[in-house]
């Protein structure tokens, strides 16, 4: 079977709230998103929201009842308690469903390396929380056509010699949407980065990672490109930043 022809995934929409609500507001938040969630065929496809660190227990225990899961921002690269601000995997377990990893934020702006994303890719993994882990090239390398280069660099880093389960989440989340933007190269360009993404993880794990993998589009994005997206063949949903806190448009 080629990747083409891939078994059915079901669709995943990840809304990444970053810093963005307080106490109460998060709370209010989840509950207009379960009002919101309330009109989708719920067997149709999956929703995920990831909330500031502060606000975790209390997002999860108002969505559970919705069945809408709740993943962390971010996870520590160190598997010890005396790191000063970090939070542990095995802290989260109880928390959350699943942990972002990578995304490009802190990639550039917090210089997350590559090292550190593959140690916190392992710690997600061994605490049995779903990653999702974030690839995606710069402004720079987008205009030097070097965007299937980085991508597999960085999905080589961090997969390589892991025992990767097959619930893998693959958010292509390019910075060149938000910093140092440039010229959008289309929805076609994202189609493809998610192909390549794909083929790398069967070269790199096995065919059954691979075809279970689903592979979403993340970074910003306008409002009339989401449904043209979300359509492309190797594309199996989005992860969205800006408009991820406002329900009706995160499930419309």
């Amino acid at each position: 079977m080629t990747h083409s022809q891939h078994p059915v995934r079901l669709p995943l929409i990840i809304g990444n709230w970053k810093a963005a609500p307080i106490e109460p507001i998060s709370t209010a938040l989840a509950q207009r998103l379960i009002d919101a969630a309330s009109t989708l065929d719920r067997a149709a496809v999956e929703l995920l929201v990831s909330p500031p660190f502060p606000w975790l227990a209390a997002v999860a225990t108002a969505l559970s009842p919705a069945g809408i899961g709740v993943a962390a921002q971010s996870v520590a690269a160190f598997d010890r308690s005396s790191i000063t601000g970090e939070v542990p995997a095995e802290m989260l377990k109880s928390l959350c469903d699943a942990v972002l990893i990578g995304h490009y934020e802190r990639r550039i702006l917090l210089r997350e390396r590559d090292a550190d994303v593959r140690k916190q890719l392992q710690a997600t993994i061994e605490a049995g929380l779903q990653p999702i882990l974030c690839v995606g090239e710069t402004a720079e390398a987008l205009e030097d056509d070097r965007g299937p280069a980085v991508v597999t660099e960085q999905l080589e880093s961090a997969l390589e010699g892991l025992t990767i389960p097959t619930n893998l989440v693959i958010a292509y989340a390019p910075a060149w949407t938000t910093i140092g933007r440039v010229a959008p190269p289309g929805e076609d360009y994202a189609n493809e980065l998610c192909r390549i993404a794909r083929e790398v993880v069967a070269d790199i794990t096995s065919t059954a990672v691979a075809d279970g993998a689903r592979i979403v589009y993340g970074g910003r994005m306008p409002e009339h490109a989401i449904t043209s997206l979300a359509r492309q063949p190797e594309i199996d949903g989005l992860l969205i930043g800006s408009g991820a806190t406002n329900p009706e448009r995160f499930t419309g």
